[in-house]
């Protein structure tokens, strides 16, 4: 006994798509009809009039929409705009009866499309084509999404780079030479090294960190605290490296060094 093939019945959509419907059929469905009520919901319209368009558009007696939408799509075939031919749905060059014209799902849809309807049949329409606005492509919201994504991953490398560069900020405060545990004799190196530097920086930053022979402490200090580890949140991980802090070691040790 042959076993029966397994598959997967997902192609709901390309069967809409490419499917072939009479006025009946695209006016229950565009009037969100459910495929196993189609027959019974078709079998009941009947056409407003007996002669002329009239015999193919339909009303039902429960469901209002669908004269108004089959009125559209039946004047639409009527005057050109909406392709249309007999049961096999593709266009005729010559007259179709009004109970035997059908239409193909992808006419329709550039019918719809082409006219700005607002209204757009989920047979016919996937979610995104439907909430996306009129002005703005398929392909042209992907896309966006496309880079909305690729912006994303960006933000998110740099921020495991930030936190790693954080880390490494932290590492080396915590190896910050710490001043008053120093020895006289470091104390005195050190207060020589910063006095010489103050005096080279001064030399060499601008007016606003003023001369060799007289620096501007205060424009000194804030030029260094861009150089020092800071927090997310741009403070001083070390407090004591304030700007006040750091003016005052700079005056006293460009004394010290004048002084020795």
């Amino acid at each position: 006994m042959s076993k029966k093939p397994e598959f997967q019945n997902n192609c709901d959509n390309i069967a809409s798509h490419f499917g072939v419907y009479s006025i009946k059929e695209a006016s229950a469905l565009w009037c969100n009809i459910k495929k196993i009520d189609l027959e019974s919901v078709v079998d009941q319209m009947e056409a407003i009039a007996e002669t002329s368009v009239g015999r193919s558009i339909y009303r039902h007696p429960f469901i209002a929409c669908v004269e108004p939408v089959s009125r559209a799509i039946a004047t639409a075939m009527e005057s050109g705009v909406l392709p249309h031919g007999r049961e096999d749905g593709i266009p005729a060059n010559e007259y179709v009866a009004y109970e035997r014209r059908h239409t193909r799902g992808t006419d329709l849809k550039k019918w719809i499309i082409n006219e700005g309807l607002n209204e757009k049949p989920s047979f016919l329409f996937d979610d995104l084509e439907r909430d996306t606005h009129t002005s703005i492509s398929a392909e042209s919201f992907r896309a966006l999404q496309a880079d909305r994504d690729a912006l994303k991953v960006r933000i998110e490398n740099s921020i495991l780079e930030y936190k790693k560069l954080q880390g490494i900020n932290k590492e080396l405060t915590k190896k910050t030479l710490d001043y008053e545990n120093f020895s006289s004799t470091k104390k005195r190196n050190l207060d020589l090294i910063i006095g010489l530097l103050t005096t080279a920086l001064a030399d060499k930053s601008g007016a606003n960190c003023g001369t060799r022979e007289k620096p501007n402490y205060s424009g000194l200090a804030e030029l260094l605290q861009d150089y020092l580890p800071s927090d997310g949140m741009g403070m001083l991980i070390d407090k004591s490296l304030s700007c006040e802090n750091l003016r005052k070691k700079l005056s006293s040790a460009h004394k010290y060094l004048e002084d020795n």
